[in-house]
């Protein structure tokens, strides 16, 4: 999983603080202009991080969502 996204921005820190507090495996890039200007558009009909690229090629926004739908598919940590 990559995580597009700011380091000033409070709803990447609450995902990324999710992802550590699940132990869930994922790569953090700074969203570029390239990437909020056409790609994350492109794959997501509009810019906002975070952003996140999944595994196989899905992409996903908006926080809440993001997190249940982890919530339902990836196992808790030991």
């Amino acid at each position: 999983m990559i995580v597009y996204g700011a380091k000033i921005s409070y709803l990447t820190g609450k995902f990324e603080a999710y992802l550590r507090w699940r132990e869930i495996d994922y790569e953090y890039r700074p969203l570029d202009a390239r990437h909020y200007r056409s790609v994350i558009p492109e794959k997501l009909g509009a810019s906002q991080y975070p952003s996140v690229e999944l595994d196989d090629g899905r992409w996903m926004s908006d926080t809440s969502p993001m997190i249940a739908w982890l919530e339902q598919g990836v196992p808790a940590p030991r």
